[in-house]
């Protein structure tokens, strides 16, 4: 809900409905359909952000309850079978549920920081402050850790939904 506000302010996101995306754009409206019946969910919200910079994304937290936003340049600067290719890498997201994923994995890593950070703040005997730097040391270096295995698996993730666009858009 926050996000879909933030962006119609700062984007000027507007939401299509079903019988706009099936006039404007018929090939993406039957992929969305086509891929939301055989993975059973309901077809995603389908943002729209006048902006001539060719860029999508996915977000939300369930299959049910996603959306995708698409800017007017995706739809100037491709043909169609390249936009549908791009939503069809968006709708690999969904099916996938990485945006889920992603968000706990993210989540995780943001703990092991914030356990950083109060065990940097924490006070108290020379001993508590010597076993408090400890923890605060591991969790940072796990922190680290975490960054770089937070960005392998959002490259991944990224693979897997080139690889679902490729398998259900056919090349011309």
């Amino acid at each position: 809900w926050l996000s879909d506000l933030t962006l119609r302010w700062f984007n000027k996101l507007e939401f299509l409905d079903d019988a706009t995306v099936k006039q404007r754009y018929p090939g993406v409206h039957q992929l969305i359909h086509q891929v939301a019946d055989d993975y059973r969910f309901k077809a995603p919200r389908i943002g729209f952000i006048p902006d001539r910079n060719p860029t999508a994304f996915t977000y939300g937290l369930l299959r049910s309850n996603a959306r995708i936003v698409v800017t007017q340049g995706i739809f100037e600067f491709l043909n169609e079978e390249e936009a549908k290719a791009v939503v069809a890498h968006e709708l690999g997201h969904i099916v996938n549920r990485d945006f889920i994923l992603m968000t706990m994995a993210g989540m995780l890593v943001q703990i092991l920081y914030q356990i950083y950070a109060a065990m940097a703040r924490s006070s108290g005997s020379s001993r508590k402050k010597g076993n408090a730097a400890i923890v605060g040391l591991a969790a940072l270096i796990c922190y680290y850790i975490g960054i770089y295995l937070l960005l392998y698996l959002s490259r991944t993730r990224e693979f897997l939904a080139d690889g679902f666009s490729a398998s259900r858009v056919e090349p011309k």
